[in-house]
C-alpha cells in the first residue's frame, strides 16, 4: 500500500501561525479585523473575510520561513508515523506547498523526527499513485474520491460540511471519505483491517 499524507493542517499547524501572524501585522490593513482558530470554517477561509489572495499567500510563506516557530497538529508524531510506516510499503509526505519551502519542510519534519519516504510537491494529488490519502482540504477529498481512490479527512473546522463514507474494514482501498480525528484514529483502523 501507498499512503500520501498532507503536510499543513495533518502534520503541521499551520493555520494556528498564519492566524497570529494576520492578528499582529496585518489586522490594522483589514479594519482591525482578529481571527481566531475556530473562524476558519472553510478551506478558502482568506476570501470570506476579504483578504487578498497575494497577502493570504505572502502570510502563509512567511509561516514556512518561519518553520522552527511552527507546532506539530499532534504529539508524538515520531512514535505515530512510524507506526503508519508499517502498514505500507511506501509513506510519502504529499503537498500542494511551493517546492521552493522544501527546504522549511524538511527542516520541521526533522526537528519532530517524522518518519516518511520522500516529499511531493503536487497540487492535483488526484493525480498521484496513492492508495490513501491523509488531507484536510475537502476540495482535495473529493478530488480524490472522484478519481477512484480513499481518503482520510483529518477533522478540521474548515472541512466540516463535506459528505462522508464509514469506510468498509474488509475492503479500505475502495473509494471512500472516512473523518478521522488523529494519526492514532488511522492507525486503528488499518489494524482492523481484515
Amino acid at each position: 500500500m501507498k499512503l500520501a499524507i498532507d503536510f499543513d493542517g495533518v502534520l503541521c499547524n499551520t493555520i494556528q501561525k498564519w492566524i497570529e501572524i494576520f492578528n499582529s501585522d496585518y489586522s490594522k490593513k483589514y479594519h482591525n479585523l482578529k481571527l481566531s482558530y475556530n473562524q476558519i470554517a472553510e478551506f478558502d477561509f482568506y476570501k470570506k473575510f476579504n483578504i487578498t489572495h497575494d497577502d493570504s499567500r505572502q502570510i502563509f510563506q512567511t509561516c514556512w520561513e518561519s518553520w522552527d516557530t511552527l507546532q506539530p497538529i499532534e504529539f508524538f508524531l515520531d512514535q505515530k508515523t512510524k507506526k503508519l510506516s508499517e502498514f505500507c510499503d511506501r509513506m510519502d509526505i504529499v503537498t500542494a506547498n511551493d517546492h521552493s519551502n522544501k527546504e522549511y519542510l524538511v527542516k520541521f519534519l526533522q526537528k519532530y523526527s517524522i518518519k516518511y519516504d520522500d516529499i511531493v510537491f503536487e497540487e492535483n494529488k488526484e493525480s498521484l499513485n496513492y492508495d490513501i490519502f491523509i488531507d484536510d482540504s475537502p476540495i482535495n477529498a473529493q478530488k480524490i474520491l472522484h478519481s477512484g481512490k480513499s481518503v482520510f479527512l483529518y477533522n478540521q473546522p474548515w472541512n466540516q460540511n463535506i459528505a462522508e463514507l464509514e469506510p468498509n474494514l474488509d475492503n479500505i482501498t475502495c473509494a471512500q471519505i472516512c473523518r478521522v480525528h488523529n494519526l492514532d484514529h488511522i492507525i486503528h483502523i488499518l489494524e482492523n483491517i481484515k
